[in-house]
Order: structure tokens, then C-alpha cells, then sequence
């Protein structure tokens, strides 16, 4: 087809006989307490551990570089109380990160590759409708059988924040250079541009 168309605890201790006298008692309480507070104290610091975990406060920039379009990751965006910052489904959008990736935008749902009106007026019509109308799970399997990534997509992109023709061109360039991923001894960005209708 058309690439574009836990463990056991061990036995307890046989019970031994309370010490009798001051001193032993007070020793016995003092061990009791400390006892107490170290098993309080582990168990605080599980909880905030398992808290910690199940609801980090701000979403990584690794998994914000990851996305095509903010909606990949929730679906609802709003200004924080302090009016520092964004949240979405309640965790922190880091401005910093955020201002990396400028091109991230919100409910996005047509050419998530952001190709412009040049690389599409070049390519086949089926392979630039497939590319518009594609999902990300869909776009990054095609990528992938080029040995594409959505950073290399990024790299295209530029300060123009668009995928234009000469871009197209010079990912395949970038991609017959490299060597990898040839089928029936065809490199990979020669084969991209044949895909997508595109002349060398």
C-alpha cells in the first residue's frame, strides 16, 4: 500500500518478658516512642512519594517537545490563579518551555506538519489531503518508515515556523546523506520525494 494513501515477613520473635524497674520502663518507653515515630515518618514519606508520582504540577519538556499540538496531552487550557502562567488539566505549562516551541498551539486538527502552500501545491493531491487531514499517530508512522522524527519536522520548520518546499527538499537531502532506511536500494529521502509526488 501507498505509505501516504511483595515479600514474606520473617517469623516473629518469641515474646520476651517485660523488664521490671524504672529504668527499664523508661527505656522501654523511649524505644516504643521512637518506634512510633519512625514508622510515622516512613509513612509520610510514602504518601507524598505516591503523590508525587501520580500528579507531578508541570508538564515535562520532554513530553511538551514530544507533541505535534498541546491537545495530544489534555484538553483543557487555562490561565493559573496568579496569572503567571498556564495550566493545562491542571498542571503548569512552563513559560520557558513553552516559549521553545513556539509553534505549539491548541485543538489544532488539519496539517499538524504546518506544510506550506508551496510544498503542497507540489505534491500529489492524494499524498498533500492524506498529509493535511493526517492524525498524530498516523503522521509519526510515516515519518518513521523514512527514519523521520517529529525533531527533524522541527528542524524543517525553521524560524518560519512552516514546512515550505525548499524545507521538503532539504530533509530529503539531509536523509540520502545519512544512508539509513533504503528499500530496494533506494534512499530514504529519494523515496520520501517519489512518495509525495514531489520532482527532484
Amino acid at each position: 500500500m501507498h505509505p501516504f494513501r511483595a515479600p514474606t515477613p520473617p517469623p516473629a520473635a518469641a515474646p520476651r518478658r517485660p523488664a521490671t524497674g524504672g529504668r527499664a520502663t523508661r527505656r522501654a518507653r523511649t524505644l516504643g516512642l521512637v518506634a512510633t515515630l519512625i514508622a510515622a515518618t516512613l509513612a509520610l514519606a510514602a504518601c507524598q512519594g505516591d503523590a508525587t508520582a501520580a500528579a507531578p504540577d508541570a508538564w515535562t519538556e520532554a513530553q511538551i517537545a514530544g507533541v505535534f499540538d498541546l491537545s495530544e496531552l489534555g484538553r483543557t487550557l487555562a490561565v493559573a490563579p496568579d496569572g503567571d502562567h498556564l495550566t493545562l488539566d491542571g498542571r503548569v505549562l512552563p513559560p520557558a518551555v513553552l516559549e521553545r516551541f513556539p509553534h505549539l498551539s491548541m485543538g489544532r486538527t488539519l496539517n499538524l506538519l504546518r506544510l506550506g502552500d508551496d510544498a503542497l501545491a507540489a505534491m500529489a493531491p492524494d499524498a498533500a489531503d492524506f498529509l493535511v487531514r493526517a492524525a498524530p499517530g498516523e503522521l509519526r508512522e510515516r515519518l518513521a518508515g523514512y527514519g523521520l522524527a517529529l525533531v527533524d519536522v522541527r528542524t524543517a520548520w525553521g524560524d518560519a515556523g512552516v514546512l515550505d518546499l525548499a524545507g521538503l527538499r532539504a530533509t530529503a537531502a539531509r536523509l540520502d546523506a545519512s544512508g539509513g532506511l533504503q528499500t530496494a536500494g533506494v534512499a530514504p529521502g529519494t523515496r520520501l520525494l517519489a512518495d509525495l509526488g514531489i520532482a527532484r
